[in-house]
């Protein structure tokens, strides 16, 4: 299982990255295969041939995978609701890459602004410097399967856990204490 998680993670992110520039990637095929076909019969050709063939099966291939991985992120996102929405704790869904993917009601009033997009932006209203937190969090969850701290805010104690839901997902709660920091 994680050789086969070590082979798709790489895949997906170039898939990703790859999926704006299908376009290009086809009008690249297009090109070569028609600077083969002037060219004419020969190993040129054939090679010109190989390159377009290629270029197009990326284009084809990343449309296929990115289609594949919304409709998983689609159904895990039902799941994710079907679970927390009903919480009290804000929780939110962060992908490896800190982006949010999910966020439950109590998380959408508590901390999450129209404009957060990403855990970091999500948290920075609760926590002075979330990046070093998070770092930390997400490193243990990834390593051990779940990890928490408990942090010292000016509005109070706050306890933030991380659990890995998946193979790049991580499960984020936020829950305030009833101690207050000392003053």
């Amino acid at each position: 299982m994680a050789e086969t998680t070590q082979f798709i993670l790489p895949v997906r992110r170039a898939v990703t990255e790859l999926r704006p520039r299908a376009g290009l990637l086809v009008l690249s095929a297009a090109l070569f295969a028609a600077t083969g076909w002037l060219l004419g019969p020969g190993p040129g050709q054939a090679v010109l041939f190989l390159v377009a063939g290629t270029l197009a099966m990326w284009a084809g291939w990343s449309h296929v995978i990115a289609r594949a991985g919304q409709r998983v992120r689609d159904s895990a996102r039902g799941a994710f609701s079907a679970i927390l929405d009903h919480d009290g704790a804000p929780s939110l869904v962060a992908d490896g890459d800190g982006r949010l993917v999910y966020v439950n009601p109590a998380a959408a009033e508590q901390l999450v602004t129209d404009r957060a997009t990403t855990l970091v932006a999500a948290l920075r209203a609760c926590l002075a410097d979330p990046g070093l937190i998070l770092f930390r969090l997400e490193s243990r969850a990834q390593a051990t399967g779940a990890a928490q701290e408990d942090v010292v805010t000016r509005s109070g104690h706050l306890r933030i856990s991380a659990h890995r839901v998946g193979d790049d997902l991580l499960l984020w709660r936020v829950e305030k204490s009833a101690d207050r920091p000392q003053s």
